[in-house]
């Protein structure tokens, strides 16, 4: 887990992200580098339809592209054309193969973070009373959101530990339908339809529902390593508790709507959710944590 403590590099790396709404970005007349910004012209040879185009700016090291993509940029000058093929880690890929020409190198430089600048551009006294304010605002999100990150965690190292033969198809399904869904009642909240969504992120619907098919598969794995903690543990579900989950969910007839859940099948389902709920609730209690410092980590791993 991150500190509960806000530390210095978490400070400096919203500092730098900060001043990086001021940064300027320069040609420079030399091979491409990992933090570079490269304009490219990229043709599909084989299976690479969304990456083609021409003027593409590709922020190397961004992590939005095969790292093998990434890979084959570094190095390459300016009109330099090459052949970069990867395979989709996507079980039953094809490989894919682009040819990318190099059309400009861009190098980011960021202005010297001064008191002066500090006022002038932020409304801030000076670099300290920057640092402070900063401070807060990461102090602000870690108590928000540390909670929730410690038990995405703990359920996610838990179902690393999951025994299963294989994952039962019709449950992996059932998931898989419901994030479906989800997904689209959220586009559609937003006004956007799913053939929108995809050209704006340049997925395919077959890329699409195979990443959704993995996300199902995360999602089943954790339920079902709950539901073993659940049992190991002995976990019961009373009258109680099923109220109250009626009860926290607004609804002002308790009783007539446990009758309509009853009547549609759909109570195990509740009773299910309200013992993982507890299995959860023992986990994070019970896990051993270990703080690792992930801003410095990373400060450490860019100066490398």
């Amino acid at each position: 887990m991150p500190p509960a403590e806000v530390t210095e590099a978490e400070i400096d790396q919203q500092v730098d992200m900060l001043m990086g709404y001021h940064a300027t970005f320069e040609d420079v007349e030399r091979a491409v580098e990992g933090s570079d910004y490269v304009t490219v012209d990229i043709k599909n040879v084989a299976n690479a339809d969304a990456l083609a185009g021409e003027g593409r700016v590709i922020a190397m090291g961004a992590g939005h592209l095969p790292k093998e993509f990434d890979e084959g940029l570094l190095g390459m000058n300016v009109d330099e054309t090459k052949t970069i093929s990867w395979t989709p880690e996507v079980e039953g890929a094809e490989e894919a193969s682009v040819e990318v020409t190099v059309k400009g190198v861009k190098e980011r430089k960021l202005p010297e973070l001064t008191d002066e600048f500090a006022k002038t551009n932020f409304g801030f006294d000076g670099v300290d009373a920057m640092r402070d304010a900063v401070k807060l605002e990461i102090e602000s999100d870690k108590s928000s959101q540390l909670p929730q990150l410690k038990e995405n965690r703990c359920v996610a190292k838990l179902a690393e530990r999951l025994q299963l033969d294989e994952m039962d198809e019709d449950y992996e399904q059932s998931v898989f339908q419901e994030l479906g869904q989800n997904f689209l009642q959220s586009l559609s909240a937003r006004g956007m339809s799913l053939d929108g969504w995809l050209q704006a992120n340049r997925l395919s619907s077959e890329d699409f529902i195979a990443d959704l098919h993995r996300q199902a598969n995360d999602v089943a794995r954790e339920s079902l390593a709950l539901d073993a903690l659940a049992r190991e543990l002995k976990i019961e579900v009373s009258a109680e508790d099923v109220d109250g989950e009626f009860e926290r969910a607004g609804i002002e007839d308790v009783e007539a709507s446990k009758a309509q859940f009853v009547a549609d099948g759909r109570m195990p389902a509740v009773r299910d959710s309200i013992r993982r709920s507890k299995a959860v609730d023992w986990l994070v209690e019970n896990a051993k944590v270990t703080e690792v410092d992930e801003a410095a980590r990373a400060a450490v791993a860019k100066a490398e």
